[in-house]
């Protein structure tokens, strides 16, 4: 289903009405479920990245957000963000 991808991928966003409807149980159950296919689909599609729920399952925190933008500029570093809300 391609709320379920999407939530698999992404995490829940705040308009999401279907997937795990923010029950985290039931996404890790269905993370268990897919997650040999889905990860090797995902890494062949982009490599070098994971999903939302490798992140949060697997390895056990919440993925960093590195500001692209600004790392890319000459003679600056990535600006890396790690949020508290799965804490």
């Amino acid at each position: 289903d391609k709320n379920w991808r999407a939530e698999l991928r992404h995490g829940r966003t705040y308009f999401a009405v279907a997937g795990s409807n923010g029950n985290t149980e039931l996404l890790r159950r269905v993370w268990e479920r897919v997650s040999s296919e889905f990860l090797l689909q995902y890494i062949t599609d982009h490599p070098g990245e994971r999903p939302f729920c490798w992140w949060r399952f697997d390895h056990g925190i919440e993925r960093p957000i590195i500001n692209a933008v600004y790392g890319n500029v000459e003679g600056t570093k990535p600006i890396i963000r790690v949020n508290e809300h799965f804490s």
